[in-house]
């Protein structure tokens, strides 16, 4: 399952304890100590605070990089203390470590996007970055252009449909046609929205109130990333047949991590077409820590 080279895999999921860190787990297990490796994580849970056993922990391999914090590392040895930030989270500071053998380690965020980026941007010998994300945070994905997402759902009878239209909106917006030489411009100008002729640019959410606004003369919706539609599957479906839309960024999604609570999995795979059931991920995950 491991990825080209230089990448960042976020794994971001439709609800809290929906498997998230243990789905990174699994991929974690396919790289071998030798490989370079960074992993971090983003969105505090205040429901977690300090008390490590209600949050999972994640197997950091001998000579990989992780982001934790200096309050979870009282009854860890033998690693090396990369870096250490100054500032206070969670009654501590974060760190980043270098364990000299295998360790089991609670990740946290920075809090900030730009203080991600800016380590991100200095491990220059880093080849894959894992963003372990908070419930739904998917704005982070669009700070580091080109990098790849896992959804990750727990899928039970009261969600099903809920899940069922996550997916398909997920799915509207994977075909949805890109056109990155738009990108540069977006970049360029201050305004959340910019009419130009037919078009028209957001830069900012793309949100219902927003569209009532636009002129009845744009034919063309230019949108900076994904993460910046803020419509439910049916909207964006109509969306779609009113105006030409392009994406001025990739879409990369790598799958979707399926965990089936009294579900069954054939009647929850007849709502779907195989195009997107080949994107499936399915849960039990075979692997040993």
């Amino acid at each position: 399952m491991a990825l080209k080279k230089r990448k960042i895999i976020f794994i971001t999921g439709f609800q809290k304890n929906c498997g998230k860190t243990t789905f990174l787990n699994y991929i974690l297990s396919s790289y071998k100590s030798s490989d370079k490796v960074f992993c971090a994580s983003v969105g505090l849970d205040d429901k977690y605070d300090l008390n490590l056993e209600e949050k999972p922990s994640v197997l950091i391999k001998k000579n990989w990089l992780c982001l934790t914090n200096s309050a979870f590392l009282k009854n860890l040895y033998d690693y090396e203390i990369i870096d250490f930030i100054n500032s206070s989270i969670m009654g501590g500071n974060p760190i980043i470590i270098s364990p000299k053998n295998d360790i089991k380690v609670r990740l946290i965020s920075l809090g900030s996007n730009y203080m991600l980026y800016e380590i991100i941007n200095n491990l220059k010998d880093i080849n894959y970055f894992f963003i372990d994300g908070a419930f739904d945070r998917i704005t982070q994905i669009s700070f580091f252009k080109d990098s790849y997402f896992y959804y990750v759902f727990k899928i039970q009878p009261s969600n099903i449909n809920e899940v069922y239209d996550k997916i398909m909106f997920l799915e509207t917006i994977r075909e949805t046609d890109i056109n990155t030489k738009y990108y540069d411009f977006l970049m360029k100008i201050n305004s959340d929205v910019f009419i130009d002729g037919d078009i028209a640019y957001f830069k900012g959410a793309l949100t219902l109130s927003k569209l009532e606004k636009i002129p009845l003369t744009v034919k063309k919706l230019v949108i900076c990333d994904f993460t910046k539609i803020f419509l439910n599957f049916r909207d964006y479906k109509k969306l779609i047949s009113d105006f030409k839309v392009y994406l001025a960024s990739a879409f990369n999604l790598a799958g979707y991590v399926i965990n089936f609570y009294d579900v069954d999995r054939k009647d929850f795979e007849k709502k779907f077409s195989l195009k997107t059931i080949k994107k499936f991920i399915y849960n039990p995950y075979i692997y040993e820590f």
